[in-house]
């Protein structure tokens, strides 16, 4: 479960609240979260693969959902 904040068609805040898994400190370590906000075709972190593709389609999702998202 994420909240997340936009504010003239951009992210502009995000907090994790739920994740089940060990791995999200690894994510938060490569400020992969910041990088999405900016790019969300970035590639997955490795050895965090799952999480940060979660992420990654969490991120992609709401910004479709806010017509935000450009492929």
């Amino acid at each position: 479960k994420a909240e997340i904040k936009i504010e003239n068609n951009k992210i502009i805040e995000y907090k994790i609240l739920e994740c089940n898994d060990d791995y999200l400190s690894i994510v938060e370590k490569n400020n992969y979260l910041e990088k999405l906000k900016n790019n969300p075709e970035i590639d997955t972190i490795s050895g965090a693969t799952k999480t940060s593709t979660a992420l990654k389609k969490l991120i992609i999702n709401v910004m479709k959902d806010s017509d935000i998202y450009e492929k």
